[in-house]
């Protein structure tokens, strides 16, 4: 058996959320606002298509008045900003290929009222977006759930082991 290691929770708080819709009838559009964002110079983190016209992606908060008069300008009047998101990650090694981790993940989100609308994995990390005024409890459950600390915080952290199947 290989083991997924959860290693800490990372807390990025300084991010806003961008809801970008568009008609039906325009094809390309999810390039077009990515395409919006890159000559702004707006790098998107996570990224979803949360309708069948419609992104929500979250961006640095001191960017987002920025991006949203860029998209604005691109030809996507209905662009909303949700000024006040936070990004939680859980680190560590092998989470990606254990399927009990991001279970265990996104439940401790639900348990502490998240309503799941974003969620990146990306190498040594489980990311989900979630409203900063959140951002405590849900901190507090994922360090509970994976038995680890905040990024950051002094206090001695056990790190926690899911043994999940070596697939051939």
């Amino acid at each position: 058996m290989e083991r997924a290691i959860a290693h800490d929770v990372l807390v990025r708080r300084g991010r806003a959320g961008l809801v970008v819709a568009w008609p039906a009838d325009r094809p390309g559009a999810f390039t077009a606002v990515l395409r919006a964002l890159a000559t702004a110079g707006v790098t998107p983190g996570l990224l979803a298509r949360s309708g069948a016209n419609e992104l929500t992606c979250t961006v640095p908060g001191d960017d987002a008045d920025r991006a949203a008069r860029a998209l604005r300008a691109a030809g996507f009047p209905g662009v909303a900003v949700e000024p006040e998101v936070a990004e939680v990650c859980l680190r560590g090694a092998g989470l990606r290929g254990d399927p009990i981790v991001v279970a265990t993940f996104c439940e401790a989100l639900a348990l502490a009222g998240v309503q799941l609308r974003m969620l990146s994995f990306e190498a040594g990390e489980l990311t989900a977006a979630c409203p900063r005024s959140q951002l405590a409890v849900v901190t507090a459950g994922l360090c509970e759930a994976f038995e680890v600390r905040e990024a950051g915080r002094t206090s001695p952290a056990p790190v926690t082991a899911f043994a999940i199947p070596v697939v051939s």
